[in-house]
């Protein structure tokens, strides 16, 4: 009896597998929303390269991202695995998700890096703001960790008091031409008020960053106080949806965070627009369908261009990555004309300056801040639009050439 259930159980394992194995050599899914990643097709078939090792590894890693039924083991394996600490994502309370903690190995080098970032944003905005109506400002968001602390692990290691150190090491060594909005300082203000970030994503949610759009909107009606400021209750119809956060997907989807807010749609009919991506006629919407961040302006873009019929209202350009997106959605309300640059995707190597120039903009707002790192030098100098070092490679005359 006993041998007859192993071969029954052996029997039926090995048709799964058979089964799992020939509906996998049928797929060729280029990306995975579950793991949030660019995933390896199958090779073309070649018999010459039968026996080429490359050719080998490239099949076997296509056959493990294009396994059937992939995701699902992906979540399973998590749901199970109840670790706090999976890869690079905390768990904390209420289902909030985290990155790895914040750590400067050594940061008497990285205070001196910083200080050549605070010159090169003063450079910046001098020559920005040489048009004396031009203003520059830079807002600073740190990371989710540093704001949403009691939700954080006991182990965890805290970094809220590096960046408010940084913040202030910074911000003594700005210049005038520089306005600086603080979101850490604007959160803290309206702290208890609602969460301002995704829980299971990096992104500052749409109330965090509807704090952030009035803060701007403050130093714009200074110069222009009839300017239309939004309110987010009354102008928009809000949807919630569970969202897939970047975090989330990470491990396979594992944490179900339940619905937040993140659909909206604009009230006011008599609002009409004109999109332009990298200079061309776009139907992208400003606020589109679906559960990831990429509602807003349809994600990260090169060079976008919004004109408005709002027709006394100044202009914006914004400067930054993926933060930036959901404050250029609600700014369209407000100005005449919006456009934004991620020098992520913007490889022209036009600077800020010119820009600014190009967009006749009133106000330049400056976001380099990243989900790993609030001042991260790298993106600090990259959203500035500052030409990328080349690489100097030294030659030897005696090897022709080679290095």
């Amino acid at each position: 009896m006993r041998k007859k259930l192993q071969i029954i159980f052996s029997s039926i394992f090995l048709l799964f597998i058979s089964v799992i194995g020939v509906l996998t050599l049928f797929n060729n899914e280029y990306r995975s929303y579950t793991e949030g990643r660019e995933l390896m097709t199958f090779p073309k078939f070649s018999v010459d390269r039968i026996l080429d090792k490359e050719y080998l590894d490239d099949l076997t890693a296509a056959f493990s991202d294009q396994l059937e039924f992939r995701g699902k083991f992906i979540k399973t394996y998590y749901l199970f695995n109840m670790q706090r600490y999976v890869g690079n994502v905390v768990k904390g309370k209420d289902n909030q998700l985290f990155a790895a903690p914040f750590v400067i190995k050594y940061e008497y080098r990285y205070l001196q890096r910083l200080e050549r970032s605070a010159r090169r944003i003063n450079r910046v905005a001098a020559r920005v703001t040489k048009n004396k109506k031009r203003k520059f400002i830079f807002l600073s968001i740190p990371r989710k960790d540093q704001v949403m602390t009691e939700y954080l692990p006991s182990t965890y290691i805290r970094s809220d008091d590096k960046y408010k150190k940084y913040m202030k090491f910074l911000k003594d060594r700005l210049s005038d031409d520089v306005i600086l909005i603080d979101a850490m300082e604007v959160f803290e203000k309206h702290k208890g008020e609602a969460d301002f970030y995704y829980k299971t994503d990096h992104h500052v949610n749409m109330r965090g960053a509807q704090l952030l759009y009035e803060e701007i909107m403050k130093i714009v009606k200074k110069d222009y106080p009839n300017v239309k400021v939004t309110d987010l209750d009354k102008d928009y119809e809000i949807g919630k949806v569970i969202i897939n956060g970047s975090y989330n997907r990470q491990i396979g989807g594992s944490v179900n965070a339940g619905e937040e807010e993140l659909l909206l749609k604009y009230k006011d009919n008599t609002l009409k627009y004109r999109r332009y991506d990298e200079d061309k006629r776009s139907n992208i919407p400003i606020f589109g369908e679906g559960n990831m961040y990429k509602v807003y302006m349809g994600g990260d873009m090169a060079k976008t261009l919004v004109k408005t019929n709002n027709k006394n209202a100044p202009n914006i350009l914004f400067s930054g990555s993926s933060y930036t997106n959901i404050l250029e959605a609600y700014s369209v309300a407000s100005f005449k004309n919006v456009a934004s640059v991620d020098y992520k995707e913007n490889h022209t190597e036009i600077g800020l300056r010119k820009y600014a120039r190009e967009f006749d903009a009133d106000y330049v707002v400056y976001v380099p801040g990243q989900s790993h790192n609030s001042f991260s030098i790298k993106n600090m100098r990259k959203h500035l639009g500052l030409k990328r070092r080349k690489k100097i490679v030294k030659v030897d005359a005696k090897n022709d050439g080679k290095r």
